[in-house]
């Protein structure tokens, strides 16, 4: 509505724009208040009531904004008979043509059904990268263990039994009827004897 009341303006030269642009005051000027019929003006009035109800947070019920929309078509009928090169034919108000809020409301119901779909893969998928970080976590913990116990090892000096048991398969001590495998140094024999 309101840009149709600044093309009137812009357009009618028996309308002179007042220093104040709001649509109120647009709508209260003499000039355009003397161009209409006062009950268009009051069709007009209750439009921009209502907007400025809308716009501000108050509730407009389902009726007022028909009777907004009835209002407003009129207007604009109005300002196309009135301002048109042509003789433009305008078919009567029909609601059928407005939406009903049906399929806005299956429309809703619809996105909400997708939207918690999608939460709860989202919540699997974070709870699925969560165990990924821990395992991952755990992996590394151990690999640091492995690598902390092979340096020890390497850094370890081999203890006697195992020195005994390279021996053997070294020298062949086994299967010469040597138990033990293990040479005994005497005065002697300094190379040592075998027990």
């Amino acid at each position: 509505m309101e840009k149709a009341v600044l093309w009137l303006y812009e357009n009618d030269a028996e309308l002179e724009m007042p220093y104040d642009t709001k649509l109120g005051a647009l709508l209260y000027a003499e000039d355009f208040k003397n161009s209409i019929r006062p009950s268009m003006f009051r069709e007009l009035n209750v439009i921009r009531l209502n907007g400025n109800n809308a716009v501000h947070g108050k509730t407009v019920n389902q009726y007022e904004a028909l009777h907004s929309i009835k209002n407003l078509f009129r207007f604009l009928s109005y300002v196309s008979v009135y301002y048109s090169q042509r003789n433009p034919d305008i078919p009567p108000f029909n609601e059928t043509f407005l939406p009903s809020g049906e399929a806005e409301e299956k429309a809703t119901a619809i996105l909400k059904r997708e939207a918690e779909q999608l939460q709860s893969e989202l919540d699997a998928l974070k709870e699925s990268l969560k165990k990924q970080q821990e395992l991952a976590q755990e992996n590394e913990a151990l690999k640091k263990q492995l690598s902390q116990k092979e340096r020890v090892v390497k850094d370890q000096k081999p203890s006697a039994h195992y020195l005994q048991i390279g021996r053997k398969k070294i020298f062949g001590f086994a299967h010469a009827g040597c138990e033990t495998g293990v040479l005994e140094r005497s005065a002697h024999r300094p190379w040592g004897r075998l027990t």
